[in-house]
């Protein structure tokens, strides 16, 4: 794993990545042959032995920020590799890898906005909300067996899976059509307000208390799925540095290393690692769309993907122009990427390729160097203030840590 000449982290979909997570998590729970192939960088070969299997996605945790907030912790004891995420660095590209254990290029989900030609609109996919539609409440704006066609990983697996989410995502159709063939298990907000524990004592079980339960409840073997995130929200709006967001992570760690010793015993192997990590991205190093009339004149539609790895459709005969002002007015910011290049160069993954994929991914990508990040929003809106950042191809937003613990 390394930078190409430009800076860019290529991300490993042939044994370092969380693609091959879940090639080798699909054997443990025994899967001989799956699709993709298993991690190189770690043997995993003993992870079939164990009773249960659990998976903990800690979104936006990067590598490089444990090393940073908690170098002597508990994860930090028991990372046992670095592997990368996949292109772009985002959740609604690395969730759908793990739970479909194809590459953005199999499923087609190319970011947090996708343009959709089936409804001509930019999608927001998690939330399954549409640029400009207005749909009645509940009523999704395209058929989710349209939108997520692909087969999940629970349909296919030799053992009983669960999937664990937070409450206020449990119903979201996203999460219940990702989860097809897993038992789903809803968690709510840890104990802090008198409220929550009021709540907590009317035995609303937090993220662990849940996961505590399926581990000791009679049974099969199992394979067990659990999403954490509260620190990408709190990265997001305070930093990826912040005392916040540090503090969510600290936190998190201690509930962690508590909840492992109490499941001494099970026969449980516990795997943590993130979709993605996290930069800074200061006001003086946001380039909004709004102040470059001339680029923004060359659109045929507003950008999407994300602010660090923006899909860009021209208008026809504007490509020359736009290659031209990315280089100039852009350089040392920003390159601007054929969709020729994105795909030949196999950056989203290796096939077999979504037939919407070309279609998602713009006429061409704006990738974002160092700490710069692009903001567009759609009309009549107002750009989201962030300072905490993922979607781009750095070293910190690629690099995720890959934590095992045993509790034999």
């Amino acid at each position: 794993m390394k930078a190409n000449p430009q800076g860019f982290w290529m991300p490993s979909y042939d044994g370092g990545g969380l693609l091959n997570l879940m090639g080798s998590l699909s054997q443990a729970c025994g899967m001989d042959q799956p699709v993709y192939p298993p991690l190189s960088v770690l043997d995993t070969s003993r992870w079939r032995d164990a009773r249960n299997v659990v998976l903990i996605l800690a979104d936006g945790v990067g590598g490089d920020f444990i090393e940073r907030s908690s170098p002597q912790g508990f994860l930090r004891r028991h990372q046992r590799a670095t592997i990368t995420s996949v292109c772009p660095t985002t959740t609604a590209c690395a969730i759908p890898t793990l739970m479909s254990g194809l590459p953005p290029a199999g499923h087609g989900l190319t970011g947090w906005h996708v343009y959709l030609d089936e409804i001509d609109a930019i999608t927001a996919v998690l939330p399954m909300t549409a640029q400009g539609r207005f749909f009645p409440l509940g009523v999704p704006p395209i058929d989710p067996d349209t939108l997520f066609p692909y087969p999940k990983i629970y349909q296919h697996l030799p053992r009983a899976s669960h999937v664990v989410t937070p409450v206020k995502l449990f119903d979201s159709v996203f999460s219940t059509v990702h989860a097809t063939g897993a038992c789903r298990h809803p968690y709510y907000p840890e104990a802090d307000s008198w409220l929550q524990k009021w709540l907590a004592g009317n035995k609303r079980p937090g993220l662990f208390s849940a996961l505590g339960a399926i581990v000791r409840a009679p049974g099969p073997s199992r394979f067990i799925y659990a999403y954490w995130p509260d620190f990408d929200h709190t990265a997001h709006g305070s930093g990826v540095d912040s005392q916040q967001a540090v503090g969510k992570f600290l936190d998190f760690e201690a509930r962690l290393e508590a909840f492992i010793d109490d499941m001494r015993g099970t026969d449980t192997l516990v795997v943590v690692t993130a979709d993605h990590g996290f930069i800074d991205s200061p006001s003086d190093r946001q380039i909004h769309l709004d102040d470059h009339v001339a680029l923004a004149q060359m659109l045929a539609r507003p950008v999407c993907g994300e602010r660090r790895f923006s899909y860009c459709y021209l208008k026809p005969g504007t490509e020359a122009d736009f290659e031209d002002y990315v280089a100039t007015v852009f350089s040392g910011r920003g390159e601007a990427w054929s969709r020729e290049k994105l795909l030949g160069e196999q950056w989203l993954g290796p096939g077999p390729v979504s037939a919407k994929l070309a279609s998602r991914v713009g006429d061409y990508v704006l990738a974002m160097k160092d700490d710069w990040t692009l903001v567009d929003h759609a009309p009549d809106t107002k750009p989201i203030p962030m300072i905490g950042v993922h979607g781009g191809l750095s070293r910190q937003e690629m690099l995720v840590p890959l934590c095992v613990i045993t509790t034999a």
